[in-house]
């Protein structure tokens, strides 16, 4: 039991890393962040971040390549990522003039990030 508790916390430390570092990514890039870890009754969004005009709504992927990390979002996550967008739209009644859009972030271990704009589409109400 301990050996699988230990294995959970060290993927949650990594996953929290990556997070970490692609909110850095962004910001070298010039975005602002405007939330971390954004959760809804639908679901989560690990970053949103600005950088006029648009939003991105980021999802973070840390596997052990960068080829792994690219493949880890499937169908169900966008869908469950596009419900929590438009709860965080509802919030933020001011983004509807911006662009929005759904980016990655995949982190691999000993890589540098890779930022995918666009990476994928987010149908909202």
């Amino acid at each position: 039991m301990d050996h699988i508790d230990h294995g959970r916390k060290k993927a949650r430390l990594f996953g929290l890393g990556a997070e970490l570092l692609a909110a850095v990514l962004l910001m070298v890039k010039g975005y602002r962040i405007l939330a971390w870890r954004y959760r809804s009754r639908q679901g989560e969004i690990d970053l949103v971040a600005w950088r006029a005009p648009v939003i991105a709504f980021v999802e973070v992927k840390a596997r052990a390549d960068l080829r792994t990390a690219s493949e880890a979002i499937s169908a169900e996550k966008v869908r469950r990522i596009a419900k929590t967008i438009d709860a965080w739209i509802a919030r933020n009644p001011w983004c509807a003039s911006q662009t929005l859009r759904g980016d990655a972030i995949f982190v691999g271990k000993w890589a540098w990030p890779k930022h995918i704009e666009d990476a994928y589409s987010i149908d909202i109400a």
